[in-house]
């Protein structure tokens, strides 16, 4: 299931299902892209969903740090990574950002998983 021409022609046959969960990481992206934005507009955070693997990733990975909270109450929080507000905020955002890259992957392989099963099954 790793393979890239088997991973083409799956996307190829099954395109909805790969532009929705495209469309579902959108809110990521976003979120992401709003880390490096300085704002003194603490709280919730007012963009797109964001995907639950990302938000996950976020907190086991990067929840330790003094002071960040991704979510409140479940509520995503705006966090602001180039305002001085946290220690290490550069080295935070480059391990934010591979976390995007890889929980993104993470789920493109399960939806990949997930309709080679769907075919299999149907076989």
């Amino acid at each position: 299931m790793q393979q890239p021409l088997w991973r083409d022609w799956i996307q190829r046959l099954h395109q909805p299902a790969f532009q929705a969960q495209e469309q579902a990481w959108e809110g990521a992206v976003d979120y992401h892209s709003s880390l490096s934005e300085a704002t003194e507009q603490v709280g919730a955070y007012e963009g797109a969903v964001v995907a639950e693997p990302y938000l996950v990733a976020l907190e086991q990975h990067l929840g330790d740090i003094p002071g960040l909270r991704w979510r409140v109450d479940g509520v995503v929080q705006r966090v602001d990574l180039v305002s001085g507000r946290y220690a290490n905020e550069g080295e935070v955002y480059r391990r934010a950002s591979e976390l995007l890259v890889s929980s993104r992957a993470i789920a493109l392989d399960g939806l990949v998983r997930e309709i080679t099963w769907a075919m299999v099954d149907r076989g």
